[in-house]
Protein backbone atom coordinates (compact mmCIF):
# COMPACT_ATOMS: atom_id res chain seq x y z
CA UNK A 1 0.00 0.00 0.00
CA UNK A 2 1.38 3.38 -0.93
CA UNK A 3 0.83 6.72 0.79
CA UNK A 4 -2.30 8.47 -0.55
CA UNK A 5 -0.50 11.86 -0.41
CA UNK A 6 2.95 11.19 -1.90
CA UNK A 7 2.67 7.58 -3.24
CA UNK A 8 5.68 6.48 -1.18
CA UNK A 9 5.89 2.84 -0.12
CA UNK A 10 7.87 3.66 3.03
CA UNK A 11 5.53 3.61 6.02
CA UNK A 12 5.28 2.47 9.63
CA UNK A 13 2.33 0.82 11.30
CA UNK A 14 1.55 2.86 14.41
CA UNK A 15 -1.39 0.81 15.64
CA UNK A 16 -3.32 -2.23 14.47
CA UNK A 17 -6.56 -3.92 15.40
CA UNK A 18 -9.75 -5.50 14.03
CA UNK A 19 -13.12 -4.11 13.02
CA UNK A 20 -16.47 -5.61 14.09
CA UNK A 21 -16.39 -8.10 11.20
CA UNK A 22 -12.87 -9.36 11.99
CA UNK A 23 -10.96 -7.54 9.24
CA UNK A 24 -7.47 -6.29 10.09
CA UNK A 25 -7.10 -2.48 10.41
CA UNK A 26 -3.77 -0.66 10.44
CA UNK A 27 -3.10 3.00 11.30
CA UNK A 28 -0.01 3.97 9.31
CA UNK A 29 2.36 6.93 9.04
CA UNK A 30 4.32 7.73 5.88
CA UNK A 31 8.07 7.94 6.50
CA UNK A 32 8.56 10.47 3.68
CA UNK A 33 5.77 13.05 4.13
CA UNK A 34 4.38 12.18 7.59
CA UNK A 35 0.81 11.66 6.36
CA UNK A 36 -1.42 9.45 8.51
CA UNK A 37 -3.80 6.99 6.89
CA UNK A 38 -5.63 3.75 7.68
CA UNK A 39 -5.61 0.51 5.70
CA UNK A 40 -7.98 -2.43 5.87
CA UNK A 41 -7.13 -6.04 5.02
CA UNK A 42 -9.83 -8.01 3.26
CA UNK A 43 -9.98 -11.65 2.22
CA UNK A 44 -10.73 -12.13 -1.46
CA UNK A 45 -13.25 -14.95 -1.97
CA UNK A 46 -12.44 -17.81 -4.33
CA UNK A 47 -11.63 -18.01 -7.24
CA UNK A 48 -9.69 -14.76 -6.73
CA UNK A 49 -6.00 -15.24 -6.14
CA UNK A 50 -2.82 -13.19 -6.07
CA UNK A 51 -1.81 -14.62 -9.44
CA UNK A 52 -5.05 -13.49 -11.06
CA UNK A 53 -5.33 -10.10 -9.33
CA UNK A 54 -1.69 -8.96 -9.40
CA UNK A 55 -1.35 -6.00 -11.75
CA UNK A 56 2.31 -6.76 -12.47
CA UNK A 57 2.14 -10.56 -12.85
CA UNK A 58 2.15 -10.56 -16.65
CA UNK A 59 4.88 -7.92 -16.79
CA UNK A 60 7.09 -9.90 -14.35
CA UNK A 61 6.53 -13.09 -16.35
CA UNK A 62 7.49 -11.30 -19.58
CA UNK A 63 10.62 -9.80 -18.02
CA UNK A 64 11.64 -13.23 -16.64
CA UNK A 65 11.19 -14.75 -20.09
CA UNK A 66 13.30 -11.99 -21.65
CA UNK A 67 16.00 -12.58 -19.05
CA UNK A 68 16.09 -16.31 -19.82
CA UNK A 69 16.01 -16.02 -23.61
CA UNK A 70 17.50 -12.57 -24.14
CA UNK A 71 15.69 -9.48 -25.33
CA UNK A 72 15.46 -9.20 -29.12
CA UNK A 73 13.26 -6.13 -29.43
CA UNK A 74 9.55 -5.96 -30.09
CA UNK A 75 6.82 -7.01 -27.71
CA UNK A 76 7.98 -10.60 -27.31
CA UNK A 77 4.50 -12.02 -27.47
CA UNK A 78 0.84 -11.20 -27.94
CA UNK A 79 -0.47 -7.96 -26.44
CA UNK A 80 -1.43 -8.12 -22.78
CA UNK A 81 -5.12 -8.44 -21.98
CA UNK A 82 -6.62 -6.06 -19.40
CA UNK A 83 -6.12 -7.17 -15.81
CA UNK A 84 -9.12 -8.02 -13.61
CA UNK A 85 -10.12 -5.38 -11.08
CA UNK A 86 -11.10 -5.85 -7.45
CA UNK A 87 -13.95 -3.57 -6.40
CA UNK A 88 -14.02 -3.07 -2.62
CA UNK A 89 -16.75 -1.00 -1.01
CA UNK A 90 -16.36 0.12 2.58
CA UNK A 91 -19.13 1.77 4.59
CA UNK A 92 -18.24 3.47 7.84
CA UNK A 93 -20.97 3.93 10.44
CA UNK A 94 -20.77 5.58 13.80
CA UNK A 95 -21.73 3.10 16.50
CA UNK A 96 -24.11 3.92 19.33
CA UNK A 97 -22.26 5.03 22.43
Amino acid sequence: MSCPDCASHKSRTRESGYDSEGRRLRAKVCNDCGARYTTIEVTVPRPGSLYVLSAYRKWRNRMAMRQRRGYHGGLGGPPLRPEPVVDVKVRVRRGAA
